[in-house]
């Protein structure tokens, strides 16, 4: 079974942290703390974007989320692409590329069809790689 969790991206300090738990009742969110003399710290939704983990690690061993962004190699069709990780309306990840090509509706690649990924960045620090 996949390991379920989240970490979320402040919007004013600009920096992730891990979450260590959800309140859906309350809109609450409890983060790990990175202040020297804090535990936890508590956020409301409005304040943060939450990104869950998808269940793969990439080839570096480092745990892939929503709002990554990581290049993909397929060896069976010798191809390799990069963009941002969403989770789609059809109920699976996929790297969404702004260049649409004649084989791929709307430029979603599912990560099913690559055999090596690697994490590259994320879309809040690395717009750039956005396309």
């Amino acid at each position: 079974m996949r390991e379920i969790k989240f970490r979320v991206w402040h919007k004013e300090e600009k920096k992730y942290y891990n979450v260590l738990e959800l309140n859906l009742d309350s809109k609450l969110i409890i983060v790990k703390s990175d202040k020297p003399n804090k535990m936890k710290e508590v956020f409301r939704y409005e304040q943060i974007i939450l990104e869950q983990y998808i269940g793969f690690k990439d080839k570096n061993d480092v745990e892939i989320f929503e709002g990554d962004i990581i290049n993909m190699y397929s060896e069976r069709y010798r191809s390799d692409i990069s963009g941002p990780l969403i989770y789609s309306e059809h109920a699976v990840f996929v790297v969404e590329e702004e260049t649409v090509d004649i084989f791929e509706e709307r430029g979603l690649y599912p990560l099913h069809y690559y055999d090596q990924y690697e994490v590259i960045g994320n879309i809040h620090d690395n717009k750039e790689k956005v396309r």
